[in-house]
């Protein structure tokens, strides 16, 4: 946001009182983004600002600021489409794709901690981390797989997930 042509970005660049209110919505805007979380501007501007920014000036900062971000707060993580891959396949008992989300959300936790594997695309980690998942399982995962590739429209054999298979499978190691 500070690198943009905004008015306020510019003014917040100057002014130290600006730039804290341009903290503060984005620290809104955040806690808004995070499921669950109800932010009522009043109470950002009575009890964390202690009155010295109002409502409204809390709220045209953060209008100003999405508008910087043009709207995008963030995509889908590589857990949330693990969870959509693994809840459209029906044919895996109810044991088994908890064992493969709970193993697949690891090993994708696990892949973002290496620089060179974050830089995939959440649906790619996604992928790699069930596919090596079900390396693991002790159950029948062919059907399975059939469908989280054609849901997926990815396939284990492409050169580039290979290669992304190889070094999730390697971090377990």
């Amino acid at each position: 946001f500070l690198g943009t042509s905004e008015p306020a970005a510019k003014r917040a660049l100057t002014d130290l009182s600006k730039l804290q209110l341009v903290f503060i919505a984005c620290l809104v805007i955040a806690l808004k983004v995070h499921t669950g979380m109800n932010v009522e501007t009043d109470f950002v501007s009575n009890v964390v600002c202690e009155n010295m920014y109002n409502a409204t000036e809390i709220n045209e900062i953060e209008n100003q600021v999405l508008q910087a971000l043009g709207l995008k707060l963030n995509g889908p993580t590589p857990h949330e489409f693990i969870d959509y891959y693994l809840e459209t396949v029906t044919s895996i008992q109810k044991v088994h794709r908890e064992f493969l989300i709970r193993f697949s959300k690891g090993l994708a936790e696990l892949a973002l901690t290496k620089y060179s594997l974050a830089l995939h695309s959440p649906s790619e980690l996604a992928f790699s981390s069930i596919f090596c998942a079900m390396q693991f399982a002790e159950f029948d995962v062919t059907d399975s797989l059939l469908m989280i590739r054609t849901i997926s429209g990815r396939d284990q054999n492409d050169p580039k997930l290979r290669n992304l298979h190889q070094s999730v499978l390697y971090l377990v190691h």
